[in-house]
């Protein structure tokens, strides 16, 4: 799940692992999963897979199904690639949109796009790190998350920071986040990850049956 700096011209799609064109969308890809990608997310309508949903597994399969559009999208969306970096025609971007109901429909897509990649998150990585709100507010990548998923024996204190920490990389990427200004786009995500603290810190008082804050929420978010 980490990232090359843009600077290095990538050796490998992290998509089909043929040779990379570039960083697209966030991450190293060959000019036919952008393509693939962009068409995908624009129409929506990625047919189903016809065989066991493991086209793309590496660990089930030497050479991947280019064919399977439904495992090669789930694919694109696991490694990160963000479709606020595609660059859509006037009609289909959410720069130049104004009004509600033009909004809507692809507001939805970028929302489901995004909620698939934190559950993604959720379930198969971990982040080693303890980035402050200002850094990810400045990053113009994607966080290195791991693909090594979170022991769930952990204590609520880890898992409640890493479910804060997707919750503010789903915020971050949403494209009226990204139009703020670096300041007004730090006060945002301050505000975000607090009410998400406050949330599960009150779960975790509900659970314990007993009273508590934890230092963690003030840490983080200051």
């Amino acid at each position: 799940m980490a990232t090359q700096p843009l600077n290095i011209r990538p050796s490998q799609c992290l998509v089909c692992h043929r040779p990379a064109h570039q960083h697209h969308c966030g991450v190293p890809t060959c000019k036919g999963c952008k393509t693939f990608f962009r068409r995908m997310y624009i129409s929506q309508k990625v047919n189903k897979c016809q065989f066991d949903m493991n086209c793309f597994n590496e660990a089930k399969r030497e050479i991947f199904n280019l064919r399977c559009q439904y495992c090669r999208y789930q694919k694109c969306i696991e490694v990160g690639m963000n479709p606020n970096d595609l660059k859509l025609p006037e009609a289909e971007s959410l720069n130049v949109l104004t009004t509600t109901s033009d909004n809507l429909p692809l507001l939805l897509n970028q929302l489901a796009h995004l909620d698939t990649y934190r559950i993604h998150l959720l379930k198969n990585c971990s982040y080693d790190g303890d980035p402050t709100i200002e850094e990810i507010s400045c990053m113009t990548q994607n966080l290195n998350f791991r693909c090594s998923p979170m022991a769930p024996d952990l204590p609520p204190l880890e898992w409640g920071f890493f479910t804060g920490l997707t919750s503010i990389d789903f915020l971050r990427k949403l494209q009226t986040v990204q139009n703020l200004d670096i300041k007004n786009r730090t006060i945002l995500l301050k505000q975000a990850f607090k009410t998400h603290s406050l949330l599960f810190e009150s779960f975790d008082s509900f659970q314990k049956k007993q009273s508590c804050f934890s230092q963690w929420i003030r840490l983080f978010s200051k």
